[in-house]
């Protein structure tokens, strides 16, 4: 310190608690040349197209960055590359196919069973209900691996019967067995894993995120409203339910612009029949896709289920509300009134009185609101810190609680 001048109590004890915090987590002896150790990590997931693919992409850089690029690697479908143009492909090992039956599933679980022994990772992290169902036959006596599993949306959230429901619970209760840690991706998937028996103890919350971008010049459609679906056109996604309310209430004074195609099943007959408001643009490319945010006023979102609903925040981050069902995770990312506005799903009514009432003023207030929601909450390198943070804390459970003790008595000290 330059002419001995005294370092002020506040900052001298924030500077040790974060030296403390840091020795404990690191298991470090304190000396200057402690520096995070890598963690190395094998993503698993049986099919990547769509939200898999947008994780993946968010979560590469960061753990790259702070694992090395070659102590994280994706083992993902032949193929699937195609989806994970961001992630470098010394990084990704395949298997044969996405492919369902039994041949192809086999496939998959003996060549995880057998890169898991050749990486030998820290971390194997699995995602979604395929993945996730490899935790049985993971050698856990032969492997040091800690299991995490995310299943991006809970089967049994599905608007499935009552038994299947019961069933899919008790196949997870099963599997949460061979599990270190469960990491959910919203309030709302946390309290249903509660719900339907899952240990509390196993499971963590963390909210997705997307890459930070700055707000883009909006070019607003002048003499009405225009509003986007973007996603699946499959029962999910609900927009049978959107097309039904335009047939029913009409709404001329808005035009409607529909991304995507039926992935799940045929297009329902309502989807095929030409309307004079309502556009099908088919998949679009990311840059259009962004291109459309910049011009419509809202994203019209009725899924019947939605573990998270990354739409919500993509729209968010373009400045854009999301009118959005009360289903699942919606109302806890939208937030009605905040981020747009939520409609109940079982009143048939709810979303074409709703669009009816419509302002182009008011939206556009929501859409500055919806943005400033997305910076506080939804930023990819949050979600990033707070999955390193969860790997790191089962990996030396030990370091973390004597990080927190470390804490405790500076902030003694400090009272």
């Amino acid at each position: 310190m330059k002419g001995g001048a005294a370092v002020p109590r506040q900052t001298a004890l924030a500077t040790a608690e974060e030296g403390a915090t840091r020795h404990a987590m690191l298991g470090g002896d304190g000396g200057s040349g402690d520096t995070r150790q890598p963690i190395r990590v094998l993503h698993v997931a049986q099919s990547v197209a769509g939200g898999i693919a947008s994780f993946f992409e968010e979560i590469a850089a960061h753990q790259s960055q702070m694992f090395g690029q070659e102590n994280v690697t994706f083992l993902v479908p032949s193929g699937g590359e195609r989806h994970l143009p961001g992630i470098a492909p010394t990084q990704l090992k395949q298997f044969g196919s996405s492919g369902r039956g039994p041949g192809p599933l086999l496939d998959f679980a003996l060549t995880t069973i057998r890169t898991i022994g050749q990486l030998r990772p820290d971390i194997v992290h699995l995602h979604s209900s395929f993945a996730g169902a490899l935790r049985v036959l993971i050698p856990r006596r032969r492997s040091s691996s800690k299991i995490v599993y995310c299943p991006h949306g809970w089967a049994f959230g599905m608007d499935v019967s009552r038994a299947r429901k019961l069933t899919f619970a008790a196949v997870e209760r099963r599997l949460a067995a061979s599990t270190d840690l469960i990491l959910v991706n919203s309030m709302s998937e946390h309290s249903l894993a509660v719900q339907y028996g899952l240990p509390p103890k196993k499971l963590r919350v963390v909210a997705n995120g997307i890459a930070w971008a700055p707000l883009p010049r909006r070019d607003r459609s002048k003499g009405g409203i225009s509003l986007a679906f973007i996603g699946r056109h499959d029962r999910q996604k609900g927009l049978d339910i959107l097309l039904e309310t335009i047939e029913r209430f009409s709404l001329p004074h808005i035009r409607f612009h529909i991304v995507g195609e039926s992935v799940l099943g045929a297009a329902t007959g309502i989807a095929s029949r030409p309307r004079a408001n309502v556009t099908f643009h088919g998949w679009l490319d990311r840059p259009a896709t962004l291109d459309l945010l910049r011009k419509v006023d809202a994203v019209v979102m009725p899924s019947r289920w939605e573990a998270f609903g990354l739409v919500a925040i993509e729209a968010m981050r373009a400045g854009v509300p999301v009118i959005a069902s009360n289903r699942g995770a919606l109302p806890e990312v939208v937030e009605h009134g905040i981020g747009g506005y939520i409609f109940d799903l079982d009143d048939s009514d709810s979303l074409g009185l709703l669009l009816g009432r419509l302002d182009p003023d008011e939206l556009h207030r929501l859409g500055l609101s919806a943005r400033a929601r997305w910076e506080s909450r939804f930023v990819a390198d949050r979600m990033n810190l707070e999955t390193e943070q969860a790997y790191r804390e089962l990996l030396c459970p030990s370091a973390h609680l004597a990080g927190h003790s470390a804490s405790a008595l500076l902030g003694a000290a400090a009272v």
